[in-house]
């Protein structure tokens, strides 16, 4: 558990943009990698695998790049 104590004057809120820049198409590039990842359960549904190592949700297992 922690206490979170702030001071000081608020900033100002900020919008979010309306407007995104397009995504790049790579739909007809070479496939450079091929993965598999396999998702898996045991039986009592309670925890999860991926690629056979548990699954805690709080941190990546895969990083690709």
């Amino acid at each position: 558990m922690a206490t979170v104590v702030s001071s000081g004057t608020p900033a100002p809120p900020v919008a979010l943009p309306s407007a995104f820049a397009p995504p790049e198409d790579l739909s007809r590039l070479p496939i450079a990698v091929r993965r598999t990842v396999a998702f898996s359960e045991n039986s009592a549904g309670t925890k999860y695998y991926i690629n056979g190592r548990p699954h805690h949700g709080h941190s990546l297992q895969e990083i690709v790049k």
